[in-house]
């Protein structure tokens, strides 16, 4: 088939419309129209016109709903979503609609799966991670619903948590990250499989550092700080031995990084932290390292 151009989508539209109309009352025959939207859909996905692969899979929604095939109609909302969004990341025309066009799809196919948790979970997922960097206060409501979804698979809702909270860091929000990482912990600390290892192991690393970090940033005051927090930051604050219990599975060498860190930024030596934040490198993510920085450019507004 040649190249589909948007006139020949228009057209090829409103003929299906067209026929659909006409058999509006007879609720059965809008299989048939259905299947055409589908196939007008996979041509222009493959004549690259995203946007209006998605009018035409939204358009197949609405026949599957007209039929009461619920599943069908989540289907076809999730591929309108995508293709959607996939215009906008083309920085198409118009693309602050498909933008909203996509996020109102897939927010359409989560109430429809609601009830079915196999599915609305890792739907809600993907479509935080889809809209992460682009729309991230919309992934931040996508990923909280997953979080829910996940909440008799830890592995899972771990997952969830980690990404809403580094969206929330994205977006500025400390205090909820802060709040999130330190549920990530709790989570782990249930799961009856010690000692842990592997990925569980990974996610109490990266919540110690980050936690630590946070609370770095935010300093807060002695009577804001809940006492689960105060005694995390005080394992970093005593000179003498170190917390072996902290130190077997973050090990010796990044735990005495962080006691470092915490003791110079207390004590506000900026020196000392820029030398820190070299070796701090091979542990830390490009989250961290931002979320360090943010602590020396803090420390040096603070000098002004």
């Amino acid at each position: 088939m040649g190249d589909k151009t948007p006139s020949d989508f228009i057209t090829q539209y409103k003929s299906i419309s067209n026929k659909l109309k006409k058999k509006f009352l007879r609720k059965a025959n809008a299989s048939e129209p259905s299947d055409q939207f589908a196939t007008l859909a996979a041509q222009c996905e493959r004549c690259d016109l995203p946007q209006y692969a998605a009018l035409s899979w939204l358009a197949v929604a609405k026949c599957e709903s007209s039929l009461g095939h619920i599943n069908e109609e989540a289907t076809a909302l999730i591929r309108a979503g995508r293709l959607f969004i996939q215009a906008e990341n083309k920085n198409v025309v118009g693309c602050e609609e498909h933008l909203q066009g996509g996020i109102s799809c897939l927010g359409q196919a989560e109430n429809l799966l609601n009830n079915e948790n196999s599915s609305a979970g890792p739907l809600c997922l993907e479509t935080g991670n889809t809209l992460k960097h682009i729309a991230p206060h919309s992934a931040i409501c996508h990923y909280t619903k997953a979080c829910s979804h996940f909440a008799d698979s830890p592995a899972l809702q771990l997952l969830a948590l980690g990404n809403l909270a580094s969206t929330k860091i994205s977006v500025g929000d400390y205090h909820g990250a802060l709040q999130l990482f330190t549920d990530m912990v709790s989570i782990v600390n249930k799961i009856s499989n010690q000692p842990l290892l592997g990925v569980y192991n990974d996610v109490l690393i990266r919540c110690e550092i980050s936690r630590v970090l946070l609370i770095l940033l935010l300093r807060p005051s002695p009577q804001k700080i809940s006492p689960d927090l105060a005694k995390l930051i005080e394992k970093y604050t005593w000179i003498g031995e170190p917390d072996y219990k902290t130190v077997s599975w973050l090990g010796e060498e990044l735990f005495f990084l962080l006691q470092s860190l915490v003791m110079a930024s207390q004590c506000q030596e900026l020196e000392a932290i820029n030398v820190l934040e070299t070796d701090s490198w091979k542990y830390f993510s490009n989250e961290q390292k931002d979320l360090l920085q943010a602590i020396i450019d803090d420390m040096k507004n603070s000098e002004k």
